[in-house]
């Protein structure tokens, strides 16, 4: 189970909240972290890849993006 999991599969917080769920992610990756055995080098790398994730497909989301690049 990752980050991205839990906010954007299982709470849908990446798409129902405002910011994406970027300013909870590291509350919400402290909690998770002595649950699923993850180092705090392991939750900071999920916290990183999770704003990614959300920037990613905000980015996708936004008017001005033309799509994958081939």
């Amino acid at each position: 189970m990752t980050l991205s999991d839990v906010l954007v599969r299982r709470t849908r917080v990446s798409l129902t909240a405002e910011n994406g769920g970027t300013e909870a992610a590291p509350e919400v990756a402290g909690s998770l972290a002595p649950l699923l055995g993850w180092s705090g080098d392991r939750a900071d790398r999920e916290v990183g890849g999770y704003r990614a994730e959300v920037e990613r497909d905000r980015a996708a989301l936004s008017s001005d993006w033309e799509g994958p690049k081939h």
